[in-house]
């Protein structure tokens, strides 16, 4: 890497807790990786839009009561499992 350094491109991807254990693992690493980029979660509101366009590319439209009823669904979800949440990415396992 250090020989083509300016040619290369490596992107990791992760949790912040995870991420920052992983660089920590070897003293050279963060050097390596001297640009770190956090990603906010999306709102609420940016999940519920996301989940509009979705339905709305299979021709079908979510009404009030399944827009409130995701959005219980979501929240809900955020708090019960906040670190695996991730912007939705949820296990659906036993739900």
């Amino acid at each position: 890497m250090e020989d083509h350094k300016n040619q290369f491109v490596l992107i990791l991807a992760g949790y912040s807790d995870e991420m920052n254990f992983f660089l920590h693992t070897n003293p050279g690493l963060p050097s390596r990786f001297p640009i770190q980029i956090d990603f906010p979660d999306y709102s609420m509101d940016q999940l519920i839009q996301i989940s509009e366009s979705i339905v709305k590319e299979r021709d079908y439209i979510l009404m009030p009561q399944a827009i409130l009823k995701l959005k219980q669904h979501l929240v809900a979800e955020k708090i019960e499992s906040y670190h695996a949440f991730s912007n939705a990415r949820l296990c659906t396992e036993s739900h």
